[in-house]
């Protein structure tokens, strides 16, 4: 393991340029059993430190020897090191033949301070740390062209640094100043601070722009992307990305099934694009103090009392809302649309086969309303008294906890009425109705509707068609009105009326 100082550097490190540490056979200064040193092309000043050295009498070219220090002065001037490499075993014969220095040097686990000037720093195979310092440098975790590497940590210090991570799981920090950071392949986590452009190109990483104005690319994996603060542009590329803003931001979800989380008021200087995939646009993560309104048909977001401004909002299949009052109004396309945590929300499905949730339980006792509009929709409320309307399409709806209000639409609906004292109407279309737990109030409609009342004390009415009315437990009253109907008290003293047909009553 390699540690790397530069407490007394005047110039720049620049590990790209291998005259800096290249050998020299015609350049040789002293040689001993302890120590080798020379001249390298571009008039640096190596001293290799170390045991069992021994060289060619005639040549001068070292034949063996173990080296365990290494220091390099750049200026040749007979002063202090510019850096100083200890914690070596490296062989000073494959250090200087082939090429092979950096690589016999660096190529384990290396801990690399750079100096305050502009540095290019590589810390070749292993996992490295690096630390730029002051200048703008260029630090690679790896040699800059390998496709193997360790998992390195590298942070940029002042300047305006770029930074690439190379293979393997790394770590990269900015700091101050406008830098550039690239993951490369593995699992990454950067962070920016202040940086300009991020990076990855593999893996599933994780990328904070911190308080600068940042671009951020997520490219290939499953993504974590935080804009954090400034004003950002954030793309999340191929993959599963979770993307949460942060300032003022414009963010691209890109290919995959993607996530974005809305953390900040609505100011107008937003833009939320899902793109390709199934996406999700997430209110769930902070608590708004205003009720909001997401609206996908006209693509806006905002808050609906004293509004600031509207963020612009585009390409999402699924909606996630606030822990406060939303109204939620869908396309013409297939969407699942949730209240989130709370308030009492409005949700409108408009067309297309949507799945509508009202707020989550687990909450305070809150009141949705949930439209179906056209579509074969799946409508589920939790906690509250809710109103449920299924309307045009073959409905699924379930009401859950709480008094609720059901109407089926005009197609062949299911209905549940869940929990507590229900009202559930299955207006045209041939229904099936389950009043489950409660004392619920039923009434079929217009077609040939199926009703079971469930628990509780049950109010049936089969309405103008062939109806079949199940009253199963509970002191049931039921009324099969018009039409050849089928009555079954069930369990419990029940009331039943036949209506105007001849009708079978059990």
């Amino acid at each position: 393991m390699a540690f790397l100082t530069s407490t007394n550097a005047t110039e720049a490190i620049d590990m790209s340029l291998l005259g800096q540490f290249e050998y020299d056979s015609k350049d040789v200064l002293f040689n001993s059993s302890t120590r080798y040193s020379w001249l390298t092309p571009d008039g640096s000043d190596v001293e290799a430190f170390g045991t069992g050295i021994t060289w060619d009498p005639v040549s001068g070219d070292p034949l063996s020897g173990t080296i365990t220090k290494l220091e390099v002065d750049f200026s040749n001037n007979g002063g202090s090191p510019d850096i100083v490499v200890t914690g070596l075993s490296a062989d000073l014969v494959a250090m200087t033949t082939g090429g092979s220095l950096f690589d016999e040097v660096f190529g384990g686990n290396d801990t690399i301070d750079a100096t305050d000037f502009a540095d290019t720093i590589k810390g070749g195979a292993g996992a490295d740390s690096i630390l730029g310092n002051d200048g703008d440098d260029e630090l690679f975790g790896e040699d800059g062209f390998s496709t193997t590497g360790g998992n390195d940590t590298i942070r940029g210090g002042n300047g305006n640094d770029t930074i690439h991570g190379g293979a393997g799981d790394d770590f990269a920090y900015g700091d101050a100043d406008a830098d550039s950071i690239m993951g490369g392949d593995g699992d990454d986590v950067l962070y920016g601070e202040s940086t300009l452009y991020l990076v990855s190109t593999g893996g599933d990483d994780t990328i904070r722009g911190g308080a600068g104005n940042d671009t951020i690319y997520g490219n290939e994996g499953d993504d974590r992307l935080y804009g954090d603060g400034g004003t950002n542009v954030v793309s999340g590329g191929t993959g599963n990305d979770i993307i949460t803003e942060g300032g003022n931001d414009t963010i691209h979800g890109d290919d995959g099934d993607d996530t974005v989380i809305v953390s900040f008021s609505f100011l107008g200087d937003d833009e939320f694009h899902g793109d390709a995939g199934n996406d999700r646009l997430d209110l769930g993560a902070v608590s708004f103090s205003t009720a909001t309104r997401i609206d996908l048909a006209s693509g806006v977001i905002e808050a609906l009392v004293s509004p600031t401004g509207a963020d612009t909002i585009s390409g999402f299949e699924e909606v996630y809302g606030s822990d406060t009052t939303d109204w939620i109004n869908g396309t013409n396309n297939a969407e699942y649309l949730a209240g989130g945590d709370g308030g009492n929300d409005s949700i409108y499905g408009n067309g297309g086969d949507d799945t509508l949730i009202g707020s989550n339980a687990g909450v305070t006792v809150t009141t949705s309303t949930i439209y179906g509009g056209t579509g074969n929709d799946q409508i589920v409320s939790f906690l509250g008294d809710d109103e449920l309307m299924g309307d045009a399409g073959f409905d699924t709806i379930k009401g859950g906890a709480g008094a609720d209000s059901i109407w089926g639409g005009a197609q062949a609906d299911l209905l549940y009425g869940g929990t507590d004292n229900d009202v559930l109407f299955g207006e045209a279309g041939v229904d099936n109705i389950y009043g489950e737990d409660g004392a619920d109030r039923m009434f079929g409609g217009s077609e040939n509707d199926w009703m079971w009342g469930g628990t509780g004390n049950d109010l049936m009415r089969g309405g103008t068609q062939e109806d079949r009315l199940y009253g199963e437990d509970g002191d049931d009253v039921i009324y099969g009105e018009a039409g050849f109907d089928r009555l079954e008290g069930g369990a419990g003293n029940d009331t039943l009326w036949g209506g105007a047909q001849a009708d079978n009553l059990f």
